[in-house]
């Protein structure tokens, strides 16, 4: 199985969808305006650009629990929370408010503070984190 296996199974498992992984790869992101969730991933999975260190030192700040997970697993759960909150955020605010907006004022919009919000969420619970555990050691190797 790919690494690209191993993150559809995560993500179709979490999500209950069929989870479209899209062909051209640039940096974490949800389409959330189709029928079932369309995952883009950056071209390194393992990537941990100023922004991912910055994304890290964010969701760690609000909940401690993520520090014991990859930036691959929380970013994941961070597009996921995308998915499952999209009904609840005003896209067009979003679009608007998000021009020249970047680092923690960006993860400050009230879409991605509710995906962000929804990992956490997901993470309290101790199934959940087994299940992000199985994921990393597969994806890892280890």
């Amino acid at each position: 199985m790919t690494k690209i296996d191993l993150v559809r199974q995560f993500v179709n498992t979490i999500t209950k969808c069929n989870c479209v992984i899209a062909k051209e790869r640039d940096d974490w992101g949800m389409n959330i305006d189709e029928r079932q969730p369309r995952l883009t991933l950056p071209h390194d999975l393992r990537q941990n650009t100023q922004e991912d260190k910055d994304f890290r030192q964010f969701i760690t700040s609000k909940c401690s629990i993520t520090k014991g997970f990859s930036n691959v697993t929380i970013s994941l759960l961070h597009e996921i929370g995308h998915w499952e909150t999209r009904d609840e955020v005003d896209w067009e605010k979003y679009y608007t408010d998000r021009a020249d907006v970047y680092g923690f004022d960006y993860f400050n919009l009230e879409a991605e503070l509710k995906a962000t919000e929804w990992a956490i969420t997901w993470l309290q619970d101790s199934q959940n984190r087994a299940y992000a555990k199985s994921f990393e050691r597969m994806f890892f190797g280890y």
